[in-house]
């Protein structure tokens, strides 16, 4: 079966993601490999189609999460400063695309 161009490209960014994601909840020695593909959807076989290694999934999800921390720090910056100590107020809603991104 053959896949659309782009499939390739969202795979990796969903892998990336989740790695993130998981960065975030367990610090930089909790995730594994099989843990961030299940969180993706997807087997661990799958993992090296994508990176040549664990180290070069975290670097980029490293950078994920410091790009989401700033996205998230530019919305705040833009709030009235009355309303910027509830930032929280601007995070998406639970069970939309970024659920649990920025855990507590």
């Amino acid at each position: 079966m053959r896949y659309e161009p782009e499939h390739k490209t969202r795979t990796r960014d969903r892998i990336v993601r989740n790695a993130a994601r998981k960065l975030r909840a367990e610090g930089l020695s909790g995730p594994d490999v099989a843990g961030i593909m299940k969180a993706a959807g997807l087997t661990v076989g799958g993992f090296y189609k994508h990176f040549r290694s664990k180290d070069e999934l975290l670097a980029e999800a490293i950078a994920q999460a410091f790009s989401d921390s700033e996205k998230l720090y530019s919305s705040v910056q833009t709030m009235p400063r009355e309303d910027r100590w509830n930032w929280r107020l601007r995070l998406p809603a639970p069970n939309s695309a970024f659920e649990n991104e920025f855990p507590e």
